[in-house]
C-alpha cells in the first residue's frame, strides 16, 4: 500500500484511552463521495498487540467547514478481537474527514496507523513505503 502522510489520521497510538485528534484530511472539495470511488476509499487500521475485555468504538466523522463534526460511520470492536482492518468510507460524506475512538472497559495495544486509502491490503506489514518488487514464479 503506497499512503500519502496527509491522509494518515494516526500513527503509533496507544489504545487505552480514547484518542482525539486535530489531525484532519481535507478533501479540498464541498461533496467528495470517496465511498463512490472504484475502487472505494477505507480507514485502514493496523493495530498491534491488542487485547483486554473492553471495546474500541472508531468513529469517522465528517464536517462541512472543519469545526462542526458529525460521525458518519462507526464501528465497534472488542478489545481482545481487535485485529488490521479496513473500515468503509461512505458513499456520502463532507469535505473534512477525522477519526476518533472510544474507548470502554480496559483495552490494551498500539493503533500503529490509521489512513485514509483505496487499497485494502491488509496481509501488508506496516513497515512497507513506496513501490514493492512483485513476487513471480520464476
Amino acid at each position: 500500500m503506497i499512503a500519502d502522510a496527509l491522509l494518515d489520521f494516526y500513527r503509533d497510538a496507544d489504545l487505552k484511552a480514547a484518542l482525539t485528534t486535530s489531525k484532519v484530511v481535507d478533501l479540498k472539495q464541498d461533496h467528495p463521495n470517496l465511498g463512490s470511488c472504484v475502487p472505494p476509499f477505507y480507514v485502514i487500521l493496523k493495530v498491534k498487540d491488542t487485547s483486554g475485555d473492553g471495546t474500541v468504538t472508531f468513529n469517522l466523522q465528517d464536517s462541512a467547514d472543519n469545526s462542526a463534526f458529525a460521525t458518519v460511520t462507526s464501528v465497534a470492536v472488542a478489545g481482545k478481537d481487535l485485529v488490521d482492518t479496513a473500515i468503509p468510507v461512505p458513499v456520502k460524506h463532507r469535505r473534512y474527514l477525522k477519526l476518533v475512538t472510544a474507548v470502554t472497559g480496559t483495552v490494551a495495544g498500539t493503533l500503529q496507523r490509521a489512513v485514509l486509502n483505496n487499497v485494502y491490503d491488509l496481509p501488508r506489514t506496516v513497515g512497507v513505503e513506496g513501490y514493492d518488487q512483485v513476487k513471480t514464479i520464476d
